[in-house]
């Protein structure tokens, strides 16, 4: 029988102890959450402001807004899609359906004004880039989804509303952190300097190689890309409207198509079928440039694709196959 107004043995002294502790810990935890959820979303990017390219300023108006958005946005990082849906890049990590709450996450972030959405996705985005992850760590599906709202990228004919001119520098900033030899950073890296492309209609790649060799390997052209893409950002240090960055990459697109460049061929290619809504525009297009002997094997098959499964036909892009051959297979005419 234990005595009731004995000495408390040890046991019976932590429990009195422990009980009002426990209370006050719980109390503790509670008021610290809101203080735990803010810190994590100002966690990187912690990016020195002397830092080139910098980030865009939230304006005060919109932080309380951006900051609920960007809860949104990560929890998406807990979305994941089917192999169907990965368009090819079987390193991407990612095999089961969508989590509870995915569609619902996003039809909120997609409600939002786009300022607010450009703001979460590329703070996010920015962010997710800088982490160090695992050298053997491949890349995320999540990241390709925030890519999509940030960049439109394999987006056809973007609607306008969905472009902003903040897209810009979250991209730079993005593919200024890109640099590790990793296969997440390579994937990342490729996509970015894609939804630039998308973007702005710039062709900035072209541009630095005009007149130089082609990168003799991807690795060496993903860096020729990232110092170009760096060195335009420096030439327009504030955001421009998107309507003129365009106009002027597209008239610089259609001097490019005929580039001694495969590099720049190539890119001329993908803004110009880009601004391009006819069938017939599309056809005459895939005859002028896959009939130049400038392109390389990987950008002729990379173009090839893209026209054969446009709405061209497979009848029509045999036929501008057999023609495309036929012009490069003529001798050039001899010279005096």
């Amino acid at each position: 029988m234990i005595r009731r107004d004995g000495p408390l043995d040890e046991t019976r002294r932590v429990g009195v102890y422990w009980g009002p502790m426990r209370t006050l810990l719980a109390a503790a935890l509670v008021l610290a959450v809101p203080a735990i959820g803010a810190a994590q979303l100002d966690e990187p990017p912690v990016v020195d402001p002397a830092a080139f390219p910098p980030l865009p300023e939230v304006p005060e108006a919109l932080r309380a807004r951006v900051d609920h958005a960007r809860r949104l946005v990560r929890r998406t990082n807990r979305c994941r899609m089917d192999d169907g849906a990965d368009w090819g890049a079987s390193s991407r990590e990612g095999y089961f359906s969508t989590e509870h709450g995915c569609n619902e996450w996003f039809d909120e972030l997609y409600r939002l004004p786009i300022e607010v959405q450009v703001h979460a996705f590329g703070i996010e985005y920015v962010r997710n880039s800088m982490v160090e992850w695992p050298a053997q760590a491949g890349p995320r599906y999540y990241e390709r989804d925030w890519l999509y709202y940030l960049g439109t990228i394999h987006h056809p004919l973007p609607d306008r509303a969905r472009r902003h001119e903040l897209q810009v520098p979250y991209l730079i900033r993005a593919l200024s952190v890109l640099t590790r030899d990793t296969e997440r950073h390579r994937v990342n890296a490729d996509e970015v300097i894609w939804a630039l492309r998308e973007v702005t209609l710039e062709p900035v790649v072209a541009r630095a190689l005009a007149g130089r060799a082609e990168p003799a390997t991807d690795d060496e052209r993903r860096r020729v890309a990232r110092e170009a893409w760096l060195a335009w950002a420096r030439e327009h240090p504030t955001p421009e409207p998107l309507d003129a960055v365009r106009a002027r990459g597209l008239a610089d697109a259609e001097a490019l198509l005929d580039s001694p460049s495969s590099t720049g061929l190539t890119e001329a290619f993908y803004i110009r079928w880009r601004m391009s809504r006819r069938r017939d525009d599309w056809a005459a297009l895939c005859r002028r440039v896959l009939a130049s002997p400038a392109l390389s094997d990987p950008h002729r098959r990379s173009i090839q694709g893209r026209c054969t499964f446009a709405r061209i036909g497979w009848r029509e892009m045999a036929r501008l196959h057999r023609e495309a051959r036929a012009a490069r297979e003529v001798p050039s005419p001899a010279t005096p």
